[in-house]
């Protein structure tokens, strides 16, 4: 009886030993259940938060882009302006530089007529030569003339004739000589007009030189 009682005790352990290892097993069996679905919960939150911000920096981009083509048409025009604005700028410095220079140069030849006429020891003349107006003056150095062709003041002194024509200024318009009787003397008047820098051009550059010709002249 001892015997099959002792019997009876183990086998009545082995069941609680497995009843309990079952449930632990089931327990955590359960509780690896419910933290595979917390997983999944918390990996659907972060994907769909990371669709959000994936989304919102996708917007983010485009607007970026827009605002960069809007900047490049913006540039654009400022640039297209601003050198078109240095090329009028640069063009019309250019024009003022020459017309500076050729109304001195035309000074410059005004004020050589007015000495040469000073100089003059006789009445300067007007010739027509080879269809163009020469004024002509005798001095003590030789005779000079003065003419006007294909838009250039030309000055001849010297050796008559045979002396070359000297350029003194170009860009001329007109150029015309003419005596101007006054009470006791007569004078002589040389206006010149200067070529406009361009059309439309509304100021005319009229240049007038009055001189008295020397003692040796007619009066």
């Amino acid at each position: 009886m001892n015997c099959d009682h002792n019997v009876e005790r183990r086998v009545w352990r082995r069941l609680g030993r497995l009843e309990q290892g079952q449930s632990l097993s089931g327990w955590r069996g359960r509780n690896s259940s419910a933290s595979g679905r917390a997983g999944r919960s918390q990996v659907w939150k972060s994907a769909l938060r990371t669709s959000r911000i994936t989304g919102y920096a996708h917007r983010l981009q485009g607007i970026a882009l827009l605002d960069c083509l809007i900047y490049i048409v913006l540039l654009g025009l400022l640039l297209g302006i601003s050198f078109s604005a240095f090329y009028e700028t640069l063009r019309h410095s250019n024009e003022l530089d020459r017309l500076s220079v050729t109304t001195v140069r035309a000074l410059q030849a005004g004020e050589q007529w007015r000495e040469d006429i000073r100089a003059a020891q006789g009445n300067p003349r007007l010739l027509e030569v080879d269809g163009r107006t020469e004024l002509q003056l005798t001095t003590q150095t030789g005779e000079i003339a003065y003419a006007f062709r294909e838009g250039s003041i030309v000055r001849r002194s010297g050796r008559g004739p045979e002396a070359p024509w000297l350029e003194v200024v170009d860009a001329i318009k007109v150029s015309r000589f003419s005596a101007d009787p006054r009470q006791h003397v007569t004078a002589w008047r040389w206006e010149i007009e200067l070529n406009r820098r361009r059309e439309g051009q509304g100021v005319r550059r009229v240049l007038t030189f009055l001189a008295v010709p020397g003692l040796g002249a007619k009066r």
